[in-house]
């Protein structure tokens, strides 16, 4: 029982920090922050962001598996904010000609 306990506090630790992350002002999410940012340092935010997703998702499942509720609301909150950082850096990312999409 111990170990389920523990085991549960570390996947909930791990999704609300992963959480606090995405949505932390250590990414760029204004049009000025990536308009000042290299190609290399964009795709970076993006892929600091889709690490921290997938960790999220994880311990989203592993909390629903064991009945825990609600967790999903951090998951759409890190969407959401994904997807704002995503509408301007899309335009930058044609006009500075980065060989990657998002």
């Amino acid at each position: 029982m111990k170990k389920k306990l523990l085991a549960l506090v570390a996947v909930a630790s791990i999704t609300t920090l992963s959480g606090c992350q995405m949505l932390s002002g250590s990414g760029a999410s204004t049009p000025s922050d990536f308009a000042n940012m290299e190609c290399d340092q964009i795709k970076q935010v993006f892929d600091s962001y889709n690490t921290s997703k997938g960790l999220m998702d994880t311990g989203v499942s592993l909390l629903s598996a064991v009945g825990v509720t609600g967790a999903s609301a951090a998951s759409t909150a890190a969407q959401s904010s994904y997807e704002t950082a995503a509408q301007f850096a899309r335009p930058v990312i044609k006009m500075k000609q980065c060989n990657f999409t998002i």
